[in-house]
């Protein structure tokens, strides 16, 4: 729980970090990289706040396999492997990782399914 709070209130300071400086437009900031923003945290934040830890790790096997593992498994992610990597979430899946199913994550939206998986695509694939 003290895990769960604490990536809780990282992820909200994150957030407020990501505001714009006094001054500063949005054509300013639009499209810039955050080589601050640790990728790590926030693929860590997402799973917690999405449920996605319930089941996935980072990089050990839980119920479901581990997240670095999916993401190895799209070294070019095109847009066909972006949509059903969403869909898996979305939908569920069954048969991709061995005998185990991914229910439909029906407390995710399809705006947040569209952001786990950009996330979890933002992070290099492990060699």
């Amino acid at each position: 729980m003290r895990i769960a709070l604490a990536l809780a209130l990282m992820g909200s300071i994150l957030a407020a970090g990501c505001q714009k400086a006094p001054g500063e437009t949005a054509a300013d900031t639009e499209g810039a990289p955050r080589p601050d923003v640790d990728k790590n945290l926030t693929l860590d934040t997402t799973l917690v706040a999405h449920q996605c830890s319930n089941c996935h790790a980072v990089d050990y096997m839980r119920v479901g396999p581990p997240i670095m593992s999916i993401r190895a498994a799209f070294p070019s992610p095109t847009p066909g492997d972006v949509d059903r990597l969403k869909q898996s979430i979305l939908k569920g899946s069954v048969g991709k990782w061995g005998e185990a199913t991914m229910p439909p994550q029906t407390q995710v939206t399809p705006e947040q399914a569209n952001a786990i998986v950009a996330i979890l695509l933002a992070h290099p694939p492990a060699k």
